[in-house]
């Protein structure tokens, strides 16, 4: 069965991004827009919950485990945004590389994403995520392009050059992008174990649309900004 899903969502739980929507109303959107299963993944801080997951399957929605932890090496400090799915809390500990291949040897039945790989020139891995290829199962297909302006091109060769599955995402911290930037994950059901399992074997089809780059990329990037400063 085709399991529509967002794997790339902030929340108001987020320590770090100031959103204005809960977990609650990101869910009930996306059962509207058809979504069968989303991950919550803020900065740093596993937000999933008893809870949360709990309303979810009520809609009939599957809340995957997750979070977009900062991850740094041995001889640089400043981290770099890696997404890691179908974890644990104790995740939340996780700082280094190393780390991440220590934890991914203990529970290999987690999916790691490098996010963005190639936009952020602080936080987005660049060159690390083909240093460290091989801890990554997948590669994200990321929203902010436009058809002049388009650094997926790198994370589609890269994707290409090491068999990586491509998904799409909406990174979300706006609503009304969750139904743009999205993937089908070919799966039996839309159990977590299901949906992570297909992704890594590559069952998936992206559904993304490139952007204006003023009034869809630059002017919601700034109001996100702005926010973020005034909070």
């Amino acid at each position: 069965m085709k399991i529509k899903v967002n794997l790339h969502l902030h929340t108001d739980d987020d320590p770090e991004d100031k959103i204005d929507y809960s977990a609650y109303e990101a869910i009930d959107y996306a059962k509207n827009l058809g979504f069968d299963a989303l991950a919550i993944t803020c900065h740093n801080y596993y937000a999933w919950c008893e809870d949360y997951a709990e309303y979810a399957d009520k809609k009939g929605v599957t809340l995957i485990r997750g979070i977009e932890s900062t991850i740094s090496t041995k001889t640089e400090n400043r981290g770099k945004h890696v997404l890691i799915l179908g974890a644990d809390k104790d995740v939340e500990l996780i700082k280094t590389f190393d780390q991440l291949i220590d934890y991914r040897r203990s529970k290999p039945d987690i999916l790691v994403i490098a996010p963005h790989p190639y936009f952020d020139p602080f936080l987005s891995l660049q060159g690390l995520v083909e240093d460290y290829i091989d801890v990554f199962d997948a590669i994200e297909h990321s929203w902010f392009y436009s058809r002049g302006f388009n650094l997926n091109k790198k994370a589609i060769d890269l994707a290409n050059r090491h068999q990586k599955p491509l998904v799409a995402t909406s990174d979300t911290h706006f609503l009304d992008h969750i139904n743009e930037h999205y993937t089908y994950v070919d799966a039996p059901d839309r159990s977590e174990a299901s949906i992570l399992q297909a992704i890594k074997g590559g069952l998936v089809t992206i559904q993304t649309r490139p952007h204006k780059l003023v009034s869809e990329m630059i002017i919601p990037q700034l109001k996100f900004t702005l926010r973020n400063f005034l909070s």
